[in-house]
């Protein structure tokens, strides 16, 4: 299903077109998101014997990830990476943007 919505969005075609830099690394980000994807399925039907895995499922899974590795208190020396909305909020002493594409923002 993951990878018919990427086919029918037409998201690769549109990143595979717009030749800058970040080109290469935004399609390695949908081939691993559409890894991870896979991978959770087949976790799951072995895991706990389901004919199939929700859309649901999978983001509670990833939702519970990223809370765990935002709510590390016990290793403060270390940089964090995330996109801007997901800072919203959160109060950091250093903060950095970095910005490489071709576009306008």
């Amino acid at each position: 299903m993951a990878s018919s919505i990427i086919r029918t969005s037409g998201i690769l075609e549109e990143i595979k077109s717009d030749n800058i830099y970040e080109s290469t690394s935004r399609i390695e980000n949908v081939e691993e998101l559409l890894n991870s994807i896979k991978e959770f399925v087949e976790e799951t039907k072995e895991e706990n014997g389901l004919e199939t895995a929700t859309l649901d499922m999978y983001l509670e899974k990833v939702s519970l990830l990223t809370d765990s590795d935002a709510n590390d208190d016990n290793d403060n020396e270390k940089v964090r990476l995330m996109t801007i909305h997901a800072s919203k909020g959160l109060e950091f002493d250093y903060g950095h943007q970095d910005y490489r594409g071709n576009r306008d923002l």
